[in-house]
C-alpha cells in the first residue's frame, strides 16, 4: 500500500490546475495517474532486486536481507 501525502499551496495548487486543463482529466484522474506510477516505480524496483540475487546466487553468493533493509528499500 502507498501512502500519499500532497502539500497544496498556491504553486502547486496551479500547476495542478494547469496539468488538469492541458490534458483533460479531473483531479483524481491526474491522482490516480500519480499512484499509478509510484507502484510502477516500486514494481520496477522490486524485479531489479530480485535480478540482483539471481545474478549473486549464480555467482555463488549467498543473498540475505535484513527485515530492516528490506524496509528501508521499500521506503526509498
Amino acid at each position: 500500500m502507498t501512502t500519499l501525502a500532497v502539500q497544496l499551496n498556491d504553486t502547486n495548487a496551479r500547476i495542478l490546475e494547469n496539468y488538469i486543463k492541458v490534458r483533460n482529466i479531473t483531479v483524481t484522474d491526474c491522482i490516480n495517474e500519480l499512484i499509478a506510477g509510484l507502484h510502477q516505480k516500486e514494481q520496477n524496483e522490486y524485479l531489479s532486486m530480485l535480478k540482483q540475487s539471481d545474478s549473486d546466487l549464480r555467482d555463488g553468493r549467498t543473498v540475505t536481507k535484513t527485515f530492516a533493509e528490506l524496509e528501508t528499500m521499500e521506503h526509498e
